[in-house]
């Protein structure tokens, strides 16, 4: 019998001890933020989990391995300690996909915003790009383009075609 306790955690009657860590799945989080696990061996189904790191929700995704601890030994008290990878820095050519339902707008605080790439960076909407490559060339693509100034507005180059 499973009985779930107010706090969305199994209640300790049906919970086995669990000694050291477990490697574990992120299954997404909660309406609240509160982050959804499984672990092998798992009995439960899917539990809510507290964490000791913190980490924006633009980097949180399904699959992703957690290294769990449990409260008191319990198996229905997850912890998340860590993320665990094969990589000690970030994979470079992953692709990080941000679900339109979820965010409508990303808030960077802060004075500025800087944004690198070894090779380009691509901004795409629709039918309009901006293309930063690392050689020094910037495409800009769209249906029309619009430039304006308060002040003056220079055009410099080597050369300078117009039409």
């Amino acid at each position: 019998m499973k009985v779930i306790s107010g706090e969305g955690h199994v209640a300790e009657v049906c919970q086995r001890v669990i000694h050291g860590p477990i490697v574990g799945e992120l299954l997404g989080l909660d309406p609240d933020g509160v982050p959804l696990v499984d672990y092998p061996g798992n009995t439960h189904g899917m539990l809510h989990a507290r964490t000791l790191i913190s980490m924006p929700s633009s980097q949180v995704f399904e699959g992703m391995e957690v290294l769990l601890q449990f409260e008191q030994s319990l198996s229905g008290r997850p912890i998340i300690t860590g993320i665990v990878s094969d990589h000690l820095v970030n994979n470079e050519i992953k692709i990080l996909t941000l679900n339109s339902d979820l965010m409508e707008s990303a808030l960077v605080d802060g004075k500025k915003v800087r944004v690198d790439a070894r090779e380009e960076i691509e901004l795409v909407c629709g039918r309009s790009s901006i293309l930063l490559r690392n050689d020094g060339k910037i495409v800009i693509k769209g249906m029309e383009i619009t430039s304006r100034a308060a002040a003056s507005n220079k055009i410099r180059g080597g050369s300078v075609s117009i039409n």
